[in-house]
């Protein structure tokens, strides 16, 4: 889903390695980055397959290190592909996510490869054609907001901080109130996504 294209573009350098190819990053990656004064750090994740195409211990250490990851950040970026159905990996972190009580955020990436793309009916797609398609398939984080974005092109990459730091905000008011309810954005889930970039919907075929 370009994972570490996304922090790549964040750090402003290449800090990771980028590949095509599902589970390059086999352990998790710190990268830290300074934000409007604030120091933030990414946790770029270990790269995953589908756990019927895992092979032998390496494959099991990075999904290992990919919940140990989870279970160290403060805010989750879900980043799910444009291009590409949601898939086993996709519902496994999410689940993942769900279980950790975190601010999360589903960024959909890739927008520039499928912008201005036509459905089967002839129809330009747009942000709107994926919301019900990720809800419907992401059921547990129907409280997370949902954003476009672009690590190639940096499309509202900076919205997307600025989104995350606002759900962490929200969770450390939640936190010192005893709540243990899921962090959601001031003005509703997808207020944010729906003035800068649009909420989101899986196109039909």
């Amino acid at each position: 889903a370009g994972k570490s294209s996304l922090v790549n573009a964040l750090a402003g350098e290449a800090r990771v390695i980028v590949s095509e190819i599902a589970g390059t990053t086999r352990d998790a990656v710190d990268v830290r980055i300074e934000v409007d004064d604030k120091s933030v750090t990414l946790i770029d994740t270990a790269g995953l397959r589908k756990k019927k195409s895992f092979h032998g211990a390496v494959e099991w250490y990075a999904y290992d290190r990919a919940k140990r990851a989870i279970g160290r950040a403060d805010a989750i970026v879900l980043l799910v592909d444009a291009e590409s159905d949601i898939s086993q990996v996709d519902e496994q972190l999410a689940m993942l996510a769900q279980k950790a009580f975190k601010p999360v955020v589903i960024a959909v990436n890739k927008w520039d490869l499928v912008k201005g793309r036509r459905n089967t009916q002839g129809q330009k797609i747009g942000p709107a054609d994926y919301e019900e398609y990720i809800r419907r398939e992401l059921k547990g984080l129907s409280f997370a907001p949902i954003a476009i974005i672009s690590a190639q092109t940096g499309l509202n990459l900076r919205e997307l901080l600025g989104l995350s730091f606002e759900l962490l905000e929200q969770a450390s008011t939640r936190s010192s109130s005893g709540s243990r309810r899921p962090a959601r954005p001031a003005r509703g889930p997808r207020s944010i996504t729906r003035r800068r970039c649009g909420p989101t919907r899986r196109p039909s075929p």
